[in-house]
């Protein structure tokens, strides 16, 4: 491979590099961590290069859990450590968005006064699938939910309204 590199593109089977120079496709091969083989087209290697995607393959998988929310922010620590958020997936049963905020945290958040560095909006009457791909919380992972898109809103949700709540995370 001569000449400038190019760009990643994610697909779901892997990845595909492309040169800026030669815009054919080639995989990338490893466990997650440390160096990644390049492999050309025809199955040739190319090239040992250092992983541009540094993370672990992924095992172990736990899930935060709020059956209902209740007439709170509902402030909720899914992991007092650090860790990769996976996915999170909710059902909105009320008339209004409401906001999931992510902390990286390892109590439970403040809302309104902790800053997120997530924020999910749930659309109305709607169930919500979001992959976070595996985002990551150097202190820990904590949630809280409120009607407000804002940092510091408070308003709490209605009991009930958020329901089945996971936050899927290593």
């Amino acid at each position: 491979m001569s000449g400038a590199l190019g760009f990643i593109d994610y697909i779901t089977k892997g990845f595909r590099w492309v040169s800026s120079n030669d815009p054919l496709p080639v995989t990338m091969t490893g466990t997650g961590g440390g160096l990644v083989t390049v492999a050309g087209v025809n199955g040739s290697s190319v090239a040992t290069v250092a992983n541009p995607f540094p993370v672990a393959p992924i095992g172990g998988t736990a899930a935060s859990r709020i059956p209902s929310s209740a007439a709170n922010t509902n402030p909720t620590v899914a992991k007092a450590s650090a860790g990769r958020a996976m996915l999170v997936n909710c059902y909105n049963s009320s008339a209004t968005v409401t906001y999931l905020k992510l902390y990286n945290k390892a109590t439970a958040p403040t809302v309104g006064t902790d800053v997120p560095v997530l924020t999910l909006a749930l659309p109305p009457a709607s169930v919500c699938v979001y992959d976070l791909n595996g985002f990551v919380f150097a202190t820990g992972i904590s949630y809280g939910l409120t009607t407000d898109a804002a940092d510091a809103g408070t308003t709490a949700v209605a009991a009930g309204a958020i329901l089945g709540v996971n936050v899927a995370y290593v």
